[in-house]
């Protein structure tokens, strides 16, 4: 008797449908933005990952009001509080690490997140 592979081909880039059984469209994209380690993904390489074109991601995403681009800023800001107040790295290498070659366009973003800028959110968070 002939045994089924485990792993069928096409298992990492499983069918949308997959993923909405489990959770909605917007969770796993949230969850899929926090996992990522370098600089987040465009719509299109999100939308390549889970098998679809990017107008469907961006309908899915549509029909439990969200936006792509406000989950990523919201992850954006999410790691830049983190990287402040736990890993308490300098601003320079916060915003290099979220991407930003400037600083002050990262001071702005971050200011605009969170209505403060980052040093006066680490003196107010940090430990």
């Amino acid at each position: 008797m002939m045994q089924e592979s485990l792993h069928p081909a096409g298992l990492d880039r499983a069918p949308a449908a997959r993923f909405m059984r489990a959770e909605s469209m917007k969770a796993t994209v949230q969850r899929t933005l926090a996992a990522v380690r370098e600089a987040m993904p465009s719509l299109e390489q999100m939308a390549e990952r889970f098998s679809m074109s990017s107008r469907t991601l961006k309908r899915r995403l549509q029909g439990e009001q969200a936006r792509y681009s406000d989950l990523v800023e919201t992850e954006m800001r999410l790691r830049a509080e983190r990287l402040l107040v736990e890993e308490r790295l300098p601003v320079a290498e916060v915003a290099h690490q979220l991407g930003y070659h400037d600083v002050s366009n990262f001071s702005r973003a971050f200011r605009r997140w969170t209505g403060r800028t980052p040093r006066e959110f680490r003196d107010r968070f940090g430990r």
